[in-house]
């Protein structure tokens, strides 16, 4: 995939450019998410956010490492970081289309989500090996399941 949108994306555009996406695409998936409690086809639009962050989480580093650009560790951490700001909007953007009775299980589902990050970045830490599938799940699984 990554072959055949590279080339295609304007020469001003850089990888840095698509990590720092994740921030309005994160507050859009907010909004979409607020706007829904009273549509429910506001949820397309937060499926479309979901989309559009895998989309550039996917060809950010790719990007900057196909032109050449070197913001390497800068991009790792801002990605990373913007990764999770991203899971935190998608966990309070839950809280205004379920009912209170679901609070603990949406809880439940952050400190699992949150534990799946911070376990890869320790893992690299402590292997300098970067794997972020375990069980044939990674992000891209994950955000099928969000959107879904």
């Amino acid at each position: 995939m990554t072959e055949f949108f590279l080339p295609k994306f304007p020469h001003f555009l850089q990888g840095h450019h698509l990590t720092l996406l994740s921030l309005p695409i994160s507050f859009s998936l907010l909004f979409f998410y607020y706007l829904a409690q009273s549509n429910i086809n506001y949820l397309w639009l937060s499926s479309l956010m979901i989309f559009l962050q895998w989309f550039t989480d996917t060809l950010d580093g790719a990007l900057g490492k196909y032109r050449d650009f070197g913001t390497r560790r800068w991009g790792f951490y801002m990605d990373h970081l913007f990764d999770y700001f991203f899971l935190a909007a998608v966990v309070m953007g839950y809280t205004f289309i379920f009912d209170v009775d679901s609070l603990p299980l949406l809880f439940l589902f952050f400190v699992l989500a949150t534990g799946f990050m911070v376990s890869v970045y320790l893992d690299f830490g402590a292997t300098q090996l970067f794997k972020i599938h375990h069980f044939a799940i990674g992000p891209t699984e994950g955000r099928i399941f969000l959107f879904l």
